[in-house]
């Protein structure tokens, strides 16, 4: 009886092995088409980042590119953590549900003492002095096969649902990783940029000052010179408060201190063409259908739902079937003064049989499930639409600032141009200060401009790349791969 007590029990824990080894789903990669262009299509000239000239906040420096950005990223996000959490939540729940398929294992043992009297069978009253102890180990099972069978299905479907959301908000934090380190190169680019005006306007105040003392220029050129030089202190005050809260809002993405200082570890900031700039958007739309996670997720959910309502029916009119198998026995002793062995007795039990059930609460059970279904189609199609708008808005801006990058190109060279020949008419003695002043001016803005443009324009190619669920490590030409 114990032998097979025991060959039951390790069948049970052999065939729940299998059965939670087959509840491992797999999320299939499927093939990411390349749009990156064959050649970088701007031929703009990189901003200069100067990261030997800058200092920290508080602590210290710590120079970052783009590439260690996206993996910190990945690996210290909190977002990313709490997706992975929720994917292991999900496989728990398939796991449960797979789990109602196998069979409950319920050992029990009692030992029993009775003295005194009983009543025997014919109805007599007797005396009586008995021991018994009984063992056994029942395994049961009672489900709606139906029911069981749509649970797993949703479980499924939910834990596809996790893995692409998971997908989609590793891609949030590398367009987020992205997008905030583009903005910490612009914000020292300004920082740059400012700090060379601030120097040609303490230039020009020197020059000014000293063609006063000489009887060459008039006062009002040095006080010109001197407010200006003010100004663009203030400017350059300002431009480092930009930085820092830059550097800060990266290390929150990254997890990392905020008091450390982050710094673009490039020279330069310089356009990064990533997007194809002939792709149509009906074929931008078409390449986010099949490649959003989050779109994916929630076509996932709507079956899920799906499922939900068939289980609901079938817990509502589906038989409940159960099958049992209880194995054990009984023994003791009995006798009023000598009491004598009964030894042991085996037993063996085997149980079938079905019921069907009918209430009123499994009718507003098939209600909510048919509301919940009804639901997640509607948000599959909402999400669909914010999905063909995000790729609309996504591909305007990257088309607007691509035009903008040979026009802040040629405003920059010009703005230099004209600085040039102003201050050699102001040697010349053929212009004023304020001219000067104003050349200055129009170059410190065309360099600015110059900066954000293509800041922007990097940041519009990350953002389509997100909007069309292609962005990765290698589609930013890093190193940093897609998969965990």
């Amino acid at each position: 009886m114990t032998g097979k007590i025991l060959t039951g029990v390790g069948a049970a824990v052999l065939v729940f092995a299998a059965g939670g080894c087959l509840t491992r789903v797999e999320l299939p990669e499927p093939p990411r088409p390349s749009i990156a262009p064959e050649a970088a299509e701007p031929s703009t000239e990189g901003v200069a980042l100067d990261p030997a000239g800058a200092r920290p906040m508080y602590t210290e420096l710590l120079p970052i590119d783009l590439a260690s950005a996206v993996r910190v990223a990945l690996a210290e996000n909190l977002d990313v953590r709490r997706a992975r959490e929720r994917v292991a939540g999900s496989q728990a729940r398939l796991d449960g549900s797979v789990a109602a398929l196998f069979p409950v294992l319920s050992p029990w043992a009692m030992a029993e003492n009775v003295g005194g009297a009983a009543r025997a069978t014919a109805g007599d009253i007797v005396s009586v002095a008995f021991e018994s102890y009984q063992v056994w180990a029942l395994f049961q099972s009672i489900l709606n096969p139906g029911k069981v069978a749509y649970d797993i299905i949703a479980s499924r479907k939910r834990l596809l649902a996790s893995g692409h959301q998971e997908r989609a908000v590793r891609m949030e934090v590398v367009r987020l990783a992205a997008v905030q380190y583009y903005d910490l190169s612009l914000a020292r680019a300004r920082v740059v940029a400012v700090e060379r005006a601030v120097r040609e306007a303490e230039e020009l105040v020197r020059v000014t000052e000293a063609r006063g003392r000489a009887g060459a220029g008039l006062p009002a050129d040095g006080l010109r010179a001197r407010a200006e030089y003010a100004a663009r202190r203030q400017d350059l005050a300002l431009a480092l408060k930009a930085f820092g809260d830059a550097s800060v809002a990266l290390a929150v993405t990254l997890h990392l201190d905020p008091a450390v200082t982050l710094l673009p570890a490039e020279e330069s900031l310089a356009p990064r063409p990533l997007v194809r700039a002939d792709l149509e958007i009906t074929a931008l739309l078409d390449l986010a259908l099949a490649h959003r996670d989050d779109l994916q997720a929630v076509f996932a959910l709507v079956g899920a739902a799906e499922a939900d309502g068939k289980s609901a029916w079938w817990a509502a009119f589906g038989p409940t079937t159960s099958a049992g198998a209880l194995y054990g026995g009984l023994g003791g002793s009995a006798g009023v003064d000598d009491k004598e062995s009964q030894g042991w007795h085996g037993q063996d039990r085997v149980m079938t049989g079905s019921s069907w059930k009918l209430a009123l609460s499994s009718l507003a059970d098939l209600e909510s499930a048919g509301s919940n279904e009804r639901l997640a189609a509607l948000d599959a199609g909402q999400k669909l639409e914010r999905v063909r708008a995000e790729v609309v808005r996504a591909d305007q801006e990257r088309l607007t600032q691509a035009r903008l990058l040979p026009d802040a190109a040629e405003q920059l060279k010009f703005a230099e141009e004209a600085l040039r020949t102003t201050r050699a008419s102001f040697d010349a003695g053929a212009t004023t200060a304020f001219d000067v002043l104003h050349a200055e001016s129009v170059l410190g803005l065309a360099r600015l401009r110059q900066g954000e443009t293509v800041a922007r324009f990097n940041q519009a190619q990350v953002n389509l790349l997100a909007a069309l669920g292609l962005l990765d490590g290698v589609s930013l030409g890093t190193s940093v791969s897609r998969e965990r």
